[in-house]
């Protein structure tokens, strides 16, 4: 029942985009803060963990994480909430500065929230809300840096990295623009083999840099699977770099996250790295339907980018134990 309700949700969302009116979009707004904010405790996997931080930090014990989640939680403790705050006030830190990026940057706004919802990242939130608020902070930061203000990039970079330190990987971003367009497929094709065939080399140099220690013992992903998976991803890298008008900036991002998607396939927990960068798909992606070079008519192009956050959507929807979902007013 939950999987039909939120596939019901996607369509509706997409059926909104045909039609890009403001009053739809914050319509549609509105109703995802209701169902992220008001979300029960049992959906996703890392809620309950999320709760025993609040409940430390309403003990008066210290929490050692990120210094700006555990200043976010005192907050909220010093005025007496309670957990379902946390959900809300995490909410709106995930998701309104994404509303805010894609009103200010979209074609169509709308069709941003589509792909925004059906691209997975609005679900990740439900699961891993502290890297989901870093990746948003970094979402307005990509913005700020398409528009060459290059102080604000840092400073949000340098916020989102206090909610979580591997926002700090989004850094690697002021380097994108010098990579030429022309080097991509070599790029990729060398990041393809890489992350299919030594995944184990990757993932020491990952524990290396992170010290994330207890993710040694995950398992690497299933090799035809991802190889499958890569293969798709890669063909629509391919795809939007030759329909492209001009070869910006956000295409230069777009290329860091498909490489980044090759070399960390297989690495546990590897795509919580890729939404820094791939985030930029839902206004990219309208970008593109727009102002392509129509070598391919506006409508195929839409309707490849349609069917490509549909793959997506159905490849992960459940992932993250956001089911069975409940919401405490619905």
């Amino acid at each position: 029942m939950n999987e039909f309700f939120f596939i019901i949700l996607a369509v509706i969302l997409l059926i909104f985009s045909l039609k890009n009116n403001k009053y739809l979009f914050f319509l549609s707004c509105l109703w995802l803060f209701v169902i992220s904010a008001y979300r029960g405790l049992e959906v996703g996997t890392d809620t309950i963990n999320y709760y025993s931080h609040y409940l430390i930090i309403q003990s008066g014990c210290n929490l050692n994480l990120e210094p700006f989640w555990v200043i976010l939680l005192k907050i909220i403790s010093f005025f007496n909430g309670d957990y379902q705050d946390v959900l809300i006030v995490s909410s709106c830190l995930v998701l309104f500065p994404i509303f805010f990026v894609i009103y200010k940057k979209s074609k169509n706004p709308q069709l941003s929230l589509f792909l925004y919802y059906t691209l997975y990242f609005y679900f990740y939130s439900f699961n891993i809300t502290r890297q989901s608020i870093a990746s948003s902070l970094v979402f307005v930061a990509i913005y700020f840096l398409s528009e060459s203000d290059i102080k604000k990039f840092v400073f949000l970079v340098l916020m989102a990295g206090g909610f979580h330190y591997s926002a700090f990987i989004a850094f690697v971003l002021l380097l994108s623009k010098y990579t030429p367009s022309r080097i991509y497929i070599y790029i990729l094709t060398a990041a393809f083999f890489s992350g299919l065939f030594f995944p184990d080399l990757i993932l020491k140099y990952i524990l290396e840099i992170f010290s994330y220690e207890s993710y040694r013992t995950q398992y690497f992903g299933n090799f035809i699977g991802n190889a499958l998976f890569l293969l798709i991803l890669n063909s629509f890298f391919v795809f939007i770099m030759t329909i492209v008008q001009k070869k910006d900036i956000l295409l230069n991002i777009f290329f860091v996250s498909i490489l980044f998607s090759n070399l960390l396939c297989r690495i546990p927990y590897g795509n919580r790295v890729v939404m820094f960068f791939s985030i930029i798909q839902i206004v990219y992606l309208v970008d593109v339907i727009y102002n392509n070079n129509k070598i391919i008519e506006q409508k195929i192009v839409y309707l490849i980018v349609i069917l490509y956050a549909f793959t997506l959507f159905f490849r992960l929807l459940g992932a993250g134990g956001i089911f069975p979902y409940t919401n405490v007013i619905l």
